[in-house]
């Protein structure tokens, strides 16, 4: 990888999803050109601001959601933060052990805890911080 950061915010629609997937996708092809490593990167990061967009900033568009990522020779930090009330992400159901485990929803923090190495909830949850590293 090489070092590098990228820093977004928007407002909390989901309108600008188009818009910050390709800023943050441009980055990744700048900075990291191993594939799986991009690719989970652009997966979590996508799926924590859309979390932040619709959960915690309840799309509202007078409330902003931010994105930082940081790159190193090593690891790949990713945060993403809103405006909103927080949140305990220990709390919902397990999505593979409870409710239909195709049901629209439900499975980003999972997929999320999945993919990243290290998963942290800040700020009662308003900030996700996510760090990637090459497997």
């Amino acid at each position: 990888m090489l070092p590098g950061a990228l820093d977004l915010s928007f407002a909390s629609t989901l309108a600008v999803m188009d818009g910050v997937t390709e800023s943050i996708q441009r980055f990744l092809d700048a900075h990291v050109p191993d594939e799986d490593l991009a690719f989970r990167i652009s997966l979590v990061a996508s799926e924590a601001i859309t979390n932040a967009i619709e959960h915690g900033n309840r799309l509202d568009a007078t409330k902003s959601a931010h994105f930082r990522i940081r790159t190193t020779a090593d690891e790949a930090r990713v945060e993403v933060e809103d405006e909103g009330p927080g949140f305990d992400p220990d709390a919902g159901p397990h999505p593979l052990r409870e409710g239909p485990l195709l049901a629209e929803g439900g499975r980003g923090l999972f997929l999320m805890r999945q993919l990243a190495d290290v998963v942290e909830f800040e700020r009662e949850g308003r900030s996700c911080v996510l760090v990637l590293r090459p497997r």
